[in-house]
């Protein structure tokens, strides 16, 4: 018997496919999609056969296969014949579709499924198909968006889908003042027209978008597009008052319990063809004075991705969460006026000076009527030039909400106990000897920020990633410089931030030295710190060193690194204002240096007996105490306490300098005591190192005196016995 046949498990799709888009031609064809996934992205600018790759868009041949096949754009130009492909599958007489934007495509559209996915096509109309002149085409495209000033040109002047009238019944010097605006403000929109529109819905439905009116002036009879900014000087604009008012009909404040405090828009988002929704648009003042959340949706179709859709919801917000003025008065019909005008209202009972005031519609009456009555609404775009009350200055001055640079900060790579307080003993044994774990430390800036994000990358170049949240780390400055030393000492801060989130038992930074906060008193700005605890030994310490507190308050960036690698990071405030650009960050880097794995260096350092003297005679009996990494985990251990382990494999080398210059040294220790012999008399550093499968601790136990190897002479008096020649006399042995 042979092999057997392969088996089939299902089939691929093919078929031929004419799909009719709109009226052509348009500017170019920009992308093509299958059931919401991208089969196709270009910018193809005129009638051409082209490819679709896409065999894996639905999940390839074991799933619903994808699409592939050639693809004819028809831009319907005048000159456009019919298409082969149809010719070849339907026969003459075949149409060319003159006119119309087609695609005819042929191959595999998917497989073992036999239902055709919905196709999209995105396309670009801004210059292309204008059966008038462009007028104004160097501000006819804003982005991927159409200036709502000529799609307002195209619908008076269009003679198929608008109302077909020539221009000359535009003001067109205001009509490319207002595109111009447009133009400037980035306001483009992308908004769907039909012939059977109503060209006059669909010229206010534009006016909506771009915040307007399309007007007639008085006196020219011609209408244009009257933008409602705040390009006007109130001193400048026409004053109306008791001497030109005949009648204040109604004046009206609008009370909070009215106003809106917060917008939803909805937009279609023109790259992935669906309805979409803006975070929620708030006045914070508002809601807070109100003691609630009064929310209004409202749509605008034209806005084509999120960023325009939340500039229109602001304008928006702008106006329905502020307490205006309304109302109507009849003025003297000589006054020159026009829809959308701005006018300077003053009203003495009132107390209102010159408050602007936008004219929304004029009631002109009969030909013999020596009135006409406007109503209006006090001008959005120039509150803060209007007062109701003449109150005295506040003393108040806003906080800043924008987030503000981190000036001080710290990149820290982990130690075995950050490691121990993190993970599960599961996750914490399988941690890799050259593994190595980033951490932050920030200062809290200026202004009111609530956290900061930890951005990172490897190496210098490439984007930074956000990897964690972190919070400000309580810190202040030392009063007084600190001596290397063995008892906790009692410290004075300078400088404090947040001392009260600081709990007795914590970890607090000195330089690379780790203590145990024993006690602290935020108000005094006062802290007792145990020394020389985790994988660090005591050291000295400058006046103005600066003191962090950092458990609980270091970012942790939970990326595995490998030792040797530089990692990069930028600290960037979250505040009421948003994020800070990155481009205001300071960037700070770390080398990776096998920290966590190290053996910890011993502890209780002490020489004679005495730890840390400032001077030692005769004999130099070292003694120090074993210490642990693993048994200690996450605890803080201070360098007081005796014999801790040690981790299995631990010897110490002994290092003596004498006078700066290395004078002997000792290794392969496992004892916790040692007298080396020091060949003179003069300044010594002793120096002890813990070793472990070849690893050398993270930092050394050190310490640092004057030695002389007899006891001094001493003067009947006490004093110390000085040669001629300026050296110290010793007992002769």
């Amino acid at each position: 018997m042979g092999k057997g046949g392969a088996v089939t498990i299902g089939y691929w799709y093919q078929m031929g496919l004419l799909f009719g888009l709109c009226r052509g031609p348009v500017d170019a064809l920009r992308k093509i999609t299958a059931g919401g996934r991208v089969a196709w992205s270009g910018n193809l600018t005129a009638s051409s056969t082209f490819a679709i790759n896409a065999l894996e868009l639905f999940g390839g041949e074991k799933r619903e296969g994808g699409v592939q096949g050639t693809a004819d754009l028809m831009m319907g130009e005048a000159t456009q014949m019919p298409n082969a492909y149809l010719i070849g599958q339907l026969g003459t007489p075949m149409p060319a579709f003159r006119g119309k934007v087609m695609v005819v495509f042929r191959g595999r559209v998917g497989a073992m499924n036999p239902y055709i996915k919905p196709w999209a096509f995105q396309l670009q109309r801004f210059t292309a198909g204008w059966r008038t002149p462009v007028w104004e085409p160097a501000l006819c495209q804003i982005d991927q968006g159409m200036n709502g000033a000529h799609y307002i040109y195209r619908a008076i002047t269009d003679p198929v889908t608008g109302l077909g009238k020539p221009d000359t019944v535009l003001d067109l010097p205001r009509m490319k003042a207002a595109a111009q605006t447009l133009f400037d403000e980035g306001l483009g929109l992308c908004l769907k027209w039909s012939r059977s529109d109503v060209v006059g819905n669909f010229i206010r439905l534009v006016c909506d978008h771009v915040g307007g009116d399309f007007v007639t002036d008085p006196a020219t009879g011609k209408q244009y597009l009257k933008l409602f900014r705040g390009d006007y000087d109130i001193n400048t604009v026409p004053l109306v008052d008791e001497s030109n008012i005949v009648e204040l009909v109604s004046f009206e404040v609008g009370t909070l319990a009215n106003t809106v405090n917060q917008i939803v828009v909805t937009y279609h988002d023109s790259e992935t063809n669906k309805d979409a929704a803006t975070p929620a648009i708030q006045n914070l003042g508002n809601i807070q004075a109100q003691g609630r959340v009064v929310s209004e949706a409202t749509r605008y179709d034209g806005a084509w991705n999120g960023t325009l859709a939340a500039r229109l919801g602001e304008r928006d917000l702008r106006a329905k969460s502020s307490l205006l003025a309304r109302g109507k008065l009849k003025v003297q019909a000589s006054l020159v006026v026009a829809k959308g005008d701005v006018l300077a209202f003053s009203w003495a009972e009132l107390n209102v000076s010159r408050m602007p005031i936008r004219v929304l519609d004029i009631e002109r009456g009969t030909p013999t009527d020596t009135t006409i009555t406007l109503t209006y609404a006090q001008d959005v775009f120039a509150l803060p030039t209007s007062t109701y009350l003449v109150q005295q200055p506040t003393l108040w001055v806003a906080p800043v909400i924008a987030p503000q640079p981190i000036t001080v900060q710290r990149l820290l790579e982990a130690s075995y106990r950050d490691l121990a307080a993190n993970l599960r003993p599961a996750d914490l044994s399988a941690v890799t000897a050259l593994a190595g774990y980033v951490g932050a430390l920030a200062v809290r800036p200026a202004g009111v920020p609530i956290n900061y994000a930890l951005t990172t990358r490897l190496g210098s170049t490439g984007a930074f990633a956000d990897v964690a949240t972190g919070d400000f780390t309580p810190t202040g400055l030392l009063a007084a410089a600190m001596p290397a030393g063995a008892v906790p000492v009692a410290v004075t801060l300078t400088s404090p931030k947040d001392l009260d989130l600081v709990a007795v038992g914590s970890e607090a930074l000195i330089d690379d030295e780790i203590f145990r906060v024993d006690a602290i008193d935020p108000i005094a700005g006062t802290a007792t710190l145990a020394r020389g605890c985790v994988d660090t030994a005591p050291a000295a310490h400058a006046l103005g060193a600066r003191v962090w507190f950092t458990d609980n308050y270091t970012a942790a960036d939970r990326t595995e690194y490998t030792t040797g690698e530089t990692v990069q990071a930028q600290l960037l405030t979250v505040a009421g204002g948003g994020k800070l650009d990155p481009a205001l960050a300071t960037t700070a880097s770390i080398v990776l240096n096998k920290r966590q794995i190290r053996p910890y260096a011993p502890g209780n350092l002490q020489v004679q007996g005495v730890a840390y003297p400032a001077t030692v005679e005769g004999a130099l009996a070292l003694s120090w105490s074993h210490r642990d990494r693993r048994g200690q985990a996450d605890q803080l251990i201070d360098t007081t306490t005796g014999n801790i382990g040690p981790e299995a494999g631990t010897t110490y080398t002994v290092a003596v300098y004498l006078n700066g210059v290395l004078d002997s040294t000792t290794s392969g220790i496992t004892a916790t005591n040692l007298t080396p012999t020091v060949s003179g008399d003069g300044t010594v550093l002793v120096q002890i190192d813990a070793v472990r499968d070849g690893y050398t601790c993270w930092q050394s136990l050190a310490a640092t005196f004057t030695y002389y190897r007899g006891q001094i002479r001493l003067l009947e008096t006490g004093d110390t016995r000085i040669t001629e020649a300026g050296d110290t006399r010793i007992l002769e042995s």
